[in-house]
C-alpha cells in the first residue's frame, strides 16, 4: 500500500440486531459511526491504526459492544526483489536506483558477502557462491540507503 492509496474496511456481525452501530477509529480517534458498515479512507500512511467496534441493541447481546482486531498498515517496500526466497541468482527492481548506485549484502553477523554496482532500475544478482541462510541486502544511492531481508536457499 502507499501513502494516500484509498482503502476500504467493511465489517459484518452475527447475531448484532437489528441496528447494530459500526464506529471504525483511526489512530484511536472516531473517524464515522453509524449504520454504515463500511468505511473508506484515503488518506492514510503507513503505521495508522484502524479498528471497528460494533455496539448491538439486541436484547439478547452477553456484550452490547464487541472490538474487531486493530489493522495495521504496513509500509510499501523499499524496493522488489524476487525471487524471495531465492537460490541462484535474485532480480531486485528499484525504480530509485540508477547505474551509479550500488548494492551490498549481509550475512546474521553483518559480514558483507556480496558487493555490486547497480545496472540501473533492475539489477540480478548470482547467488551461487553465497550459502543458504538468511541475509540483509542494502542498496546505496542518491537518493539514501533502502534495506530489505532476503532468504538465499
Amino acid at each position: 500500500m502507499a501513502d494516500g492509496s484509498p482503502v476500504v474496511f467493511s465489517a459484518s456481525t452475527t447475531n448484532g440486531g437489528n441496528a447494530p452501530v459500526y464506529t471504525f477509529s483511526l489512530n484511536v480517534v472516531t473517524v464515522q459511526s453509524g449504520s454504515d458498515s463500511v468505511y473508506e479512507a484515503t488518506a492514510l500512511k503507513r503505521g495508522d491504526r484502524v479498528r471497528c467496534s460494533v455496539y448491538s441493541k439486541a436484547a439478547c447481546a452477553v456484550n452490547d459492544t464487541v472490538w474487531s482486531n486493530t489493522i495495521v498498515l504496513l509500509p510499501k517496500r523499499a524496493f522488489e526483489l524476487y525471487p524471495n526466497p531465492a537460490c541462484k541468482r535474485v532480480t531486485i527492481d528499484d525504480p530509485k536506483a540508477n547505474s551509479k548506485g550500488y548494492l551490498y549484502i549481509t550475512d546474521a553477523f553483518g559480514k558483507v558477502v556480496c558487493l555490486q554496482k547497480l545496472a540501473g532500475k533492475r539489477t540480478t544478482v548470482d547467488l551461487s557462491s553465497i550459502a543458504s541462510g538468511f541475509y540483509v541486502i542494502t542498496i546505496i544511492t542518491s537518493e539514501g540507503k533502502r534495506t530489505e531481508k532476503l532468504v538465499v536457499q
